[in-house]
């Protein structure tokens, strides 16, 4: 059969564009060399900006722990996708305390120094250092760090938030709460009422808050009995609290993100009703409600759950000690090799070519 002379083996630009957008970013750094032409492409803002929207999409379930801190699982196919997320020297063997918009912060813990870095260019900025002076009375205390980033200022911030325990008791009080913003580049101190961020029992194997999920705007900080949030943009804490007492349930999991809202898995105690069940937080008026939307299949036998993925997959683990993937709407359980046991934290992460201001 002949081939028509208008033919030609070459695609338009425009599909180029499409195609590479939904491309992995370590694979972009590599085809950028291919030609001219794409070289142009995926240099663009515009390029940069649709290959971001295009990866929040689906982002990667990022499983930290102590042997291995990053190790990534694509939690549609575990099996077949699992890659690292080359934090270069000398960061790669520090504490990753969070990862949001393509840029990941993460921790120094013995000398408490921060770092913003971007794993797939490789740019990375440090953070002031902020002194916090201590005094003779406090025998123990805990440097609490979140990172988020504010969609209305776009601008990248991290809390500390110290926790002190004086001589003569078990519990731990707020001590001091330093905001750092990208833009501006430097800490400043935020005057807070402390009952916001309410004493803790003394448990230093266990952390003072546990980092959860920003959902429209505010970050969501797990507490004992409360979460704690931070709106990013107004920098105002509040409570919600989880009632366990009077409703006789057990908080299964972190805080979590589901469908848009704040949720958390609680089972119950009850002799009749022992199921384990997914509830949103509704605020009406300024008034906290709880609300139950799903319930686990009994044959998930999962214990605990770190994280409600994009896929729709909730990222948990097994009463033995397994970690292990639930999809609720197909009530499949899927394991996946990693021991619970070693397991520090599960977020989710997105390559993007996005960089802070200052970034080297």
């Amino acid at each position: 059969m002949a081939t028509s002379s208008k033919s030609s083996p070459y695609l338009p630009e425009e599909v180029i564009f499409k195609v590479l957008s939904w491309t992995k970013g370590t694979s972009l750094l590599r085809f950028k060399f291919v030609c001219k032409l794409w070289h142009s492409i995926i240099t663009d803002k515009k390029f940069m900006e649709s290959h971001q929207t295009n990866s929040f999409k689906n982002p990667s379930v990022l499983m930290i722990t102590n042997r291995d801190a990053t190790t990534i699982f694509n939690s549609n196919s575990p099996e077949e996708n699992c890659l690292d997320l080359h934090l270069p020297s000398p960061f790669d063997g520090m504490e990753l305390v969070n990862s949001c918009n393509g840029i990941v912060c993460v921790r120094e813990a013995i000398i408490d120094d921060l770092y913003l870095l971007n794993p797939l260019t490789r740019m990375s900025r440090r953070l002031p250092v902020i002194y916090m002076p201590e005094q003779p009375l406090y025998r123990y205390f805990q440097v609490y760090v979140a990172f988020g980033f504010d969609c209305v200022s776009r601008d990248f911030k991290v809390l500390k938030v110290k926790y002190y325990g004086e001589r003569n008791s078990n519990y731990m009080n707020l001590r001091a709460v330093y905001l750092y913003t990208s833009k501006a580049n430097s800490w400043r101190k935020i005057e807070i009422n402390c009952t916001t961020l309410p004493k803790i029992g003394w448990l230093p194997s266990y952390p003072v808050l546990v980092h959860g999920p920003i959902v429209n705007g505010v970050l969501h900080l797990k507490a004992k009995h409360n979460i704690v949030t931070f709106d990013l943009h107004t920098e105002i804490f509040g409570l919600i609290p989880f009632w366990l007492q009077e409703s006789k349930l057990h908080a299964k999991s972190h805080v979590l993100e589901f469908k848009g809202s704040v949720a958390m898995i609680f089972k119950s105690d009850a002799s009749i009703d022992k199921d384990t069940s997914l509830w949103t937080v509704e605020v009406v008026s300024g008034e906290v409600f709880w609300n139950k939307v799903l319930t686990f299949d009994a044959s998930s036998k999962i214990d605990w759950v770190f994280l409600y993925s994009s896929s729709g997959q909730f990222v948990g683990q097994m009463d033995y000690g397994k970690v292990l993937l639930y999809d609720y709407r197909k009530k499949e359980t899927k394991c996946i090799g990693v021991s619970s046991e070693s397991l520090v934290r599960v977020l989710e992460h997105t390559e993007s070519f996005l960089s802070v201001e200052g970034l080297e």
